[in-house]
């Protein structure tokens, strides 16, 4: 791990180092990757200090993809895929309500509805 401050201005007093954690990958029985190469490496950069490394990348790691599912909710199910008209603030108002709407069916299912629908999609809770 390295301790490394940012040359950043506007980092808040206070917030301390950044802690990477450098991740090295190799194919199993000496293959190449497609580039050519037989190792890859990767970094993680966090303001996380309690958790160990394996526990920070574990965590890292079950935020990839969920943002894919949040495109395909808004696009799909909060009707943010098609814009209403070719005009950019009324198609950036449309997108914010879907953006908003997403927010409210979250804070509703984690709030007020039984554990069972906290993974129930628009739809579902539409019908």
């Amino acid at each position: 791990m390295l301790n490394y401050w940012p040359e950043e201005t506007d980092r808040p007093e206070g917030a301390g180092p950044f802690r990477y954690i450098a991740i090295r990958m190799r194919k199993r029985q000496g293959e190449v990757f497609a580039d050519g190469n037989e190792e890859k490496y990767f970094a993680v950069a966090s303001n996380q200090w309690e958790w160990d490394a394996v526990r920070l990348l574990e965590w890292q790691r079950e935020k990839a993809g969920t943002i894919e599912a949040l495109h395909d909710v808004l696009k799909n199910e909060l009707a943010a895929g098609v814009m209403p008209c070719g005009r950019l603030g009324a198609n950036a108002a449309w997108l914010r309500l879907a953006v908003m709407s997403h927010n409210v069916l979250t804070a509703m299912k984690r709030l007020a509805l039984p554990e069972k629908w906290l993974r129930a999609q628009p739809k579902r809770l539409r019908f």
